[in-house]
C-alpha cells in the first residue's frame, strides 16, 4: 500500500497502484479522469523576522488543497480542470525536466523568506529553493506560483 501523509492526515491510500482505499474506486492507470497523472505539489514560505512558516499542498490524487499558515489549516477541493491547468503550466514550464535546484540568498542578507517548490509524480521528485533575495528566481517557479494564487483565488482561500 502507498500512503500519502500531509500534516498527519492520510490524504491517500493506493493498494498496489490500482485501489484508492480512502475513497473506495478503481483506479485506471496513473491519470486521474481528466487525463492529469497523479501528482503532489507542496509550496513553502519560510522565515523573516516574524518567522512564518507558511505551506500549500496540492494532492491531485484527493482532489484537495491544504493550505497551512499560522496554527490554522484550511483544506479544500480542487476541480480536474484547475488540475489539468496546474500540470499544463508545470509542462510547459519543463519543470519536472530542469532538476532540483537551489538559488542562495545574494551574500550579507538577513530577514529573507525561503520558498521551496516541490513536485512529486510516481517516478519523479524535483524541488527548487530560492529565497526573495536570491539573485536568480526561477522563471518556472513563478509560473507555477502564479497559477497556484489563481486556483486559491477561484477557491476563495486568503
Amino acid at each position: 500500500m502507498e500512503l500519502v501523509v500531509a500534516n498527519g492526515k492520510v490524504m491517500s491510500a493506493v493498494i498496489d497502484g490500482k485501489w484508492d482505499e480512502i475513497n473506495q474506486i478503481s483506479l485506471s492507470g496513473d491519470k486521474t479522469e481528466s487525463g492529469t497523472p497523479d501528482f503532489i505539489l507542496e509550496y513553502k514560505k519560510e522565515g523573516g523576522i516574524a518567522g512564518i512558516s507558511d505551506s500549500i499542498t496540492i494532492i491531485s490524487i484527493a482532489s484537495e488543497i491544504l493550505v497551512q499558515r499560522f496554527d490554522e489549516q484550511i483544506s479544500v477541493t480542487i476541480d480536474d480542470i484547475s488540475l489539468a491547468e496546474l500540470w499544463q503550466v508545470i509542462k510547459e514550464n519543463e519543470f519536472l525536466e530542469s532538476g532540483s535546484e537551489f538559488y542562495p540568498p545574494a551574500e550579507g542578507s538577513a530577514d529573507y523568506f525561503t520558498y521551496t517548490l516541490t513536485v512529486l509524480t510516481e517516478d519523479k521528485e524535483v524541488q527548487i529553493i530560492w529565497t526573495d533575495t536570491s539573485e536568480i528566481i526561477p522563471a518556472n517557479a513563478e509560473a507555477i506560483m502564479q497559477k497556484i494564487n489563481e486556483i486559491l483565488a477561484l477557491a476563495q482561500v486568503k
